[in-house]
């Protein structure tokens, strides 16, 4: 995408109910971020793969060792 950051929006599936209408903070602490297939677009039309090298936040996931995993809670 060409952009040097990226913004996302984390999106609670049936994190507010009606039974808990101000959300359910029992989830935060387990919340983690995961990036995977990192790639980038060339213009000629091929894709370049990435992945991962030494981490210094976060890692490895663990049923995925080329995707990063950082705890978020």
């Amino acid at each position: 995408m060409g952009k040097p950051t990226i913004t996302a929006w984390i999106v609670l599936d049936q994190a507010v109910t009606p039974a808990t209408p101000e959300g359910r903070p029992e989830v935060f602490p387990t919340l983690q971020l995961r990036i995977s297939d990192l790639r980038r677009f060339l213009g000629n039309g091929s894709v370049q793969t990435f992945t991962l090298g030494a981490l210094t936040v976060g890692a490895a996931c663990a049923d995925d060792p080329d995707a990063l995993c950082v705890p978020l809670g």
